[in-house]
């Protein structure tokens, strides 16, 4: 379900019109403009310019917070400094943004793994040829070959096995904000559909 984009009219529409977003589980940023969104020190046009590191940290930390169910995330401003040409252009954004680091971070773990059976499979070739040429047999040689191999195969598996679950669970994140829906709302609209929603009773009731 699509919440309509937001356009002003009369109270009794804005409330239809958010009350699904304000009740349904998100996370919810209040701006002072759209610059809080990006980087001071870019002046590139909305489409390409950076993000700003705050703005980012604020959603991941966000994001531990309400990690599980539904995902949308509303960003709130006043009515006064709305435009809906600059908000289409950077919800775009936003999600381009997250489409393609969500594509570097595949890349990486592709690779890593790739990287961990080449050590693996190294280590193995390198215990196999301590064994099979005489050579190599001497305590030294041995020892150190040895060595290399255990630290190859040890390595190797960390590759396949720890780094990937991180960078896997970096992914998840990525993924979810590059399929999350992303709301420009006015800040007094807000506020007059939290006072007109229904309380949700306390535990205590």
């Amino acid at each position: 379900m699509e919440i309509p984009p937001f356009s002003p009219g009369k109270p009794e529409e804005k409330l239809d019109e958010l009350k699904f977003a304000t009740a349904f589980k998100a996370i919810q940023i209040a701006l002072d403009d759209y610059q809080d969104i990006f980087s001071d020190f870019d002046t590139a046009p909305f489409h390409r310019r950076t993000l700003s590191d705050d703005f980012l940290k604020e959603i991941e930390r966000r994001y531990v917070e309400t990690e599980k169910g539904e995902f949308e995330v509303r960003l709130t401003l006043p009515e006064s400094k709305r435009e809906q040409k600059v908000e289409s252009v950077i919800k775009k954004r936003l999600k381009d943004y997250f489409i393609m680091l969500l594509k570097e971070k595949q890349g990486d773990l592709e690779k890593r793994k790739k990287f961990g059976i080449i050590k693996i499979l190294a280590g193995i070739a390198t215990i196999v040829a301590v064994f099979e040429f005489p050579i190599i047999g001497t305590t030294s040689l041995a020892t150190i070959f040895s060595v290399f191999a255990w630290y190859s195969m040890w390595s190797g598996y960390e590759n396949l096995f720890e780094v990937p679950w991180k960078i896997e669970r970096e992914r998840n994140f990525l993924k979810k904000f590059s399929r999350a829906r992303y709301y420009f709302i006015s800040e007094e609209a807000v506020g007059d559909v939290l006072e007109k929603l229904p309380q949700e009773p306390s535990e205590h009731s």
